[in-house]
């Protein structure tokens, strides 16, 4: 919502691809009602994977080198449970749990006091082997698997709706060591950003949006 004062921006439509053209660069998209999109230039956040499967479909050719090293890339699954609650989970200040070695749930939040609900509720994302284990079984058989695990956390709060979510790239394995990669220069600059580059979560992709700014002023000028 920041960033879009006195922007146009444009949500709820899937690309299809990315297509180098004589001056500029198009975007398509799966939606027949949304027009195609012309750009100077792109900045290209989302997991490598569907970057990689963007510039596939538009016919867009890397150098090998780059190729191999995003077609390289791997993610992990997460697996992530929203329930509302009756009532405060009490979870310890300021409302969260960090546990990155527990075997069930590594993060824990209460979404109320993040200031994301107006009712209790509490977002849980499943370990990444545990995720993987379950990624494909039906809802009812993940809610079994981690359902002591998820009242020893709420304690006397009772569940009144529960979602079961699937991150496919929730975050990369080994992200690149590089804030972003520029490939490509005709018809203008291309750049890949995000949580695959320089460092995972928030803020590794944070400053990989910083940095790839900072590399297309310089190239436009």
């Amino acid at each position: 919502k920041h960033l879009s004062v006195g922007l146009p921006v444009m949500t709820r439509q899937r690309a299809s691809a990315i297509i180098p053209g004589p001056d500029r660069w198009a975007v398509t998209y799966e939606a027949a009602t949304r027009e195609l999109d012309e750009a100077d230039a792109i900045i290209a956040t989302p997991p490598v994977p569907q970057i990689l499967e963007l510039l596939r479909s538009g016919a867009t050719v890397l150098p090998a080198d780059t190729t191999g090293r995003l077609t390289a890339m791997t993610y992990h699954k997460v697996i992530a449970i929203m329930a509302v609650l009756d009532r405060s989970p009490g979870l310890p200040e300021p409302g969260a749990l960090q546990q990155p070695d527990d075997p069930v749930f590594t993060f824990v939040a209460d979404n109320q006091a993040k200031g994301v609900s107006d009712q209790p509720a509490v977002t849980f994302h499943v370990s990444h082997e545990l995720s993987e284990e379950l990624y494909d079984a039906d809802d009812g058989t993940v809610l079994a698997r981690v359902e002591s695990d998820l009242r020893a956390i709420i304690g006397s709060a009772a569940v009144t709706d529960v979602q079961v979510k699937r991150w496919r790239y929730a975050g990369p394995v080994t992200p690149l060591s590089e804030r972003c990669i520029a490939v490509a220069t005709e018809p203008g600059p291309l750049v890949l950003a995000g949580d695959g580059f320089g460092g995972s979560k928030v803020e590794g992709a944070f400053l990989s949006g910083l940095a790839a700014a900072d590399h297309l002023l310089a190239q436009l000028g």
